[in-house]
């Protein structure tokens, strides 16, 4: 633990300081909800003290968050709208699998970071197979198909499209939502490859190809 005096709100959160040669004070909150704080040599504790003082607010929404996401690995696993219970099997060969309604992680070190990485990887190799190949099957059937498609993580979208490059980005988040859904971003951002707008003439090409969309569309809160 730290020795730092830290407000009574945060008193019980491990503080890990790193002091290296920077110029500037970095603070993060790590998955295990530790605020890691990297600062320049020379910087004294009292300083630092006044930093996270002024930042409690904000650490605090921060690790809040970050209980949130951890619990809900902890409990379930949610893929295509569906909610899987998760099972947790100590293991030397570590991998994760759908199976008999349940989502199995098998795992060596249990902890909410290999965890993660286990279940991140799992997307990886099962859902975006799948993104793929669904949009290339629309893609073809409506006549525009990408020429890459990748995925990252975003706070405001399910999905974007680079128009001239006929490049198309998801949402790694996409994989909690229904299909239902999913398959109306994936004709969104394909439409967006002959109609690099919002105008009527790009809804008017979707309502063709998918008259009840707008349904589709409420289930993508974000």
């Amino acid at each position: 633990m730290n020795k730092l005096k830290l407000p009574d709100s945060l008193k019980d959160i491990e503080v890990v300081i790193n002091r290296k040669k920077i110029k500037n004070i970095i603070i993060k909150i790590d998955d295990e909800c530790k605020i890691k704080i990297s600062l320049p040599f020379g910087v004294p504790n009292n300083y630092v003290e006044k930093i996270i003082e002024k930042r409690e607010k904000w650490i605090l929404e921060i690790i809040s968050q970050k209980k949130k996401i951890k619990n809900n690995f902890d409990e379930n696993f949610i893929y295509l709208g569906k909610s899987y219970q998760i099972q947790i099997n100590n293991s030397m060969e570590e991998f994760c699998q759908l199976k008999n309604g349940k989502f199995y992680i098998n795992i060596q070190k249990n902890s909410f970071e290999n965890r993660k990485k286990l279940i991140d990887k799992w997307i990886c190799e099962n859902f975006y197979d799948l993104m793929i190949e669904l949009t290339m099957t629309i893609g073809e059937k409506i006549g525009y198909t990408p020429i890459k498609i990748k995925f990252r993580d975003m706070k405001t979208r399910w999905g974007s499209c680079n128009s001239m490059k006929k490049s198309i980005t998801y949402n790694h988040q996409l994989y909690k939502k229904s299909i239902y859904f999913i398959e109306y971003v994936v004709l969104h951002e394909l439409a967006h490859i002959p109609y690099p707008h919002h105008q009527k003439t790009f809804w008017e090409f979707i309502e063709k190809i998918m008259p009840d969309w707008k349904e589709r569309k409420k289930l993508g809160n974000i």
